[in-house]
């Protein structure tokens, strides 16, 4: 999740149909 979460900050849309939810969460904590 924290690689994925990475991504997403860097901007790659690397969002799967399960970690979906979890990048959501992940972004709000990063935050």
């Amino acid at each position: 999740s924290a690689l994925r979460a990475a991504a997403v900050e860097a901007g790659e849309p690397v969002l799967r149909p399960s970690e979906r939810r979890t990048s959501s969460s992940a972004r709000r904590r990063s935050r």
